[in-house]
């Protein structure tokens, strides 16, 4: 490795055309197959990192999707268990309307009767009040 770094340098600098440096045709697609060579491991390094992040990404969506998987048939049985709650109160509802129905209709003839007898008892006080004060 140490020698390919030290036969590295002059050939790079003989590519960039330094004072008197003169390769072989074998050493020049040496030097440039060695840069293609970098250029290549940082492509598979950023591809390789790509590639990680990208295997991340769907296992969690697959841990997403499994847990949605669980949690949509819980979501169906609550919601299912709503609507009949809901159907069971609307009927209790209705029944309550009705039953306070029928208690507004009691109350208004109890009302009326009490309010008769009232009126009643008014007229026998007055006049009973009448008598008295005639009598008196």
């Amino acid at each position: 490795a140490g020698d390919a770094e030290g036969a590295e340098a002059p050939a790079a600098g003989a590519l960039r055309g330094g004072p008197g440096a003169r390769m072989s045709k074998s050493a020049i697609r040496a030097a440039l197959a060695r840069d293609q060579l970098k250029g290549c491991e940082a492509i598979a390094e950023r591809l390789r990192q790509r590639t990680e992040l990208l295997c991340d990404a769907c296992a969690r969506l697959e841990a997403a999707q499994g847990a949605g998987a669980i949690a949509l048939p819980q979501a169906s049985r609550l919601i299912a268990e709503a609507d009949e709650l809901l159907t069971t109160l609307d009927a209790g509802v209705k029944d309550m309307l009705e039953e306070q129905t029928e208690l507004k209709g009691s109350l208004a003839q109890v009302t009326e009767a009490l309010q008769q007898q009232i009126n009643g008892f008014r007229e026998t006080a007055a006049s009973q009040a009448g008598k008295r004060a005639h009598l008196q």
